[in-house]
């Protein structure tokens, strides 16, 4: 993946705004904030660039709550006043979001910071945490010993990458220094030879080089694929607005969401959710070779597979309904729909943003419904935000 699509996907992909979940994102959310949770600590979950999700909303009702009816109906147009009860969607009133100056500057000194490079130091000696480059020989009496040589080798200083003392010795010398570090091998060295053996090796220091910011210059805007400077501040602009755009949708979003009242759940929609989600965590648990129990224990440091459903996974999935439920109520009141065309425009769209080769690969790893509910979101708060009322 190139830096330009790293660039725009970390500020266009991940900022926009699709409402249901594929569950990737469903399984990152658990894990962070059981852990999180844990350690008592406020969350904050970032997008993936392969999952889709709703804005997730503390507001909504526990899944406890006497009046949720857990039913085997099936949610429908007829039915669907049985299942959630809108407040307000027209004439919200939402606190627009602003980019200011100082949002880009520190925006810009991040992705610079990010995008360090290693940068030659002259007039100085070698520090901890320095790269150097060396050539070295090692001798073992008065004879190199094999594996001991090298040319041109780079060296973090501080990595721990040589035998212990080898790395230290080269701390304080200057560039185009020769002189020896003399030292003694492990004695657990996997090299029966050498292990235990006092050894010496004649370095030549080379270069010496830091990590350090990238400068906003031609050069790295070009890494990203961009003609200049200005284009560059161009497309921050643009990134950080419609990052803005999409925290206002979120905020509508939540809002109405807020004032709905939900009585029952489709337990097909439940289970179906469940189901899915716990499917990837056993797809990663064998990707690491690791018993499912064991590897939600370690996940959740301690909770067992039925707990982390009951207790973690089944309320995201019962969450992840209600958003449905709202987006259908809203199309169902205000006859948003999607055609056919729509949908393989938006697939189309799904298979370009996220690598997939074409539409048929794209739906054999996320089912038509979530796809079409997921389009359907995105037209839905398009609607919304007509009405909305920025302050």
């Amino acid at each position: 993946m190139s830096k330009l699509k790293n660039f725009a996907g970390k500020h266009s992909e991940l900022f926009s705004i699709q409402f249901f979940v594929f569950v990737g994102l469903l399984i990152l959310c658990i894990i962070f904030l059981v852990m999180c949770r844990d350690r008592g600590e406020d969350s904050v979950i970032q997008d993936d660039p392969a999952t889709t999700t709703p804005p997730v909303n503390d507001q909504i009702n526990e899944p406890d709550r006497p009046e949720l009816e857990f039913t085997n109906e099936e949610a429908t147009e007829s039915n669907i006043d049985d299942f959630v009860t809108l407040g307000q969607t027209r004439g919200i009133s939402y606190n627009r979001s602003v980019v200011t100056q100082q949002d880009i500057d520190d925006f810009i000194a991040q992705h610079l910071a990010e995008g360090a490079m290693m940068k030659e130091v002259t007039g100085r000696a070698v520090r901890d945490g320095d790269m150097v480059v060396i050539d070295y020989v090692g001798f073992l009496g008065d004879e190199p010993f094999p594996g001991g040589a090298d040319q041109d080798a780079e060296l973090w200083i501080g990595s721990g990458s040589f035998i212990p003392g080898f790395e230290e010795q080269i701390i304080g010398h200057s560039i185009g220094e020769q002189f020896d570090i003399n030292l003694a091998f492990p004695d657990d060295y996997h090299a029966p030879e050498l292990a235990g053996q006092d050894v010496v090796f004649e370095i030549t220091l080379k270069g010496i080089f830091e990590e350090g910011a990238a400068e906003l210059d031609d050069e790295f805007v070009r890494e990203l694929g961009l003609g200049s400077v200005e284009e560059y501040l161009n497309v921050v602009r643009e990134r950080l607005e419609e990052d803005a755009l999409n925290e206002d949708k979120r905020q509508v979003f939540n809002l109405i969401v807020e004032q709905s009242v939900f009585h029952k759940i489709p337990i097909s929609e439940l289970e179906q959710r469940i189901a899915t989600t716990m499917e990837q965590f056993h797809h990663e648990a064998e990707t690491y070779d690791i018993d499912i129990e064991d590897f939600i224990r370690e996940i959740t440091q301690g909770m067992s597979y039925d707990e982390f459903i009951e207790l973690e996974v089944r309320p995201y999935a019962i969450n992840d309904v209600q958003m449905d439920l709202v987006i259908r109520a809203i199309s169902f009141k205000e006859g948003i729909s999607i055609s056919d065309e729509e949908f393989m425009e938006g697939v189309m769209g799904y298979v370009e943003q996220f690598g997939y080769d074409d539409a048929e690969q794209f739906l054999q790893y996320n089912p038509e419904s979530t796809v079409r509910i997921a389009l359907l979101a995105d037209k839905v708060i398009e609607f919304l935000m007509e009405f909305a009322v920025p302050n």
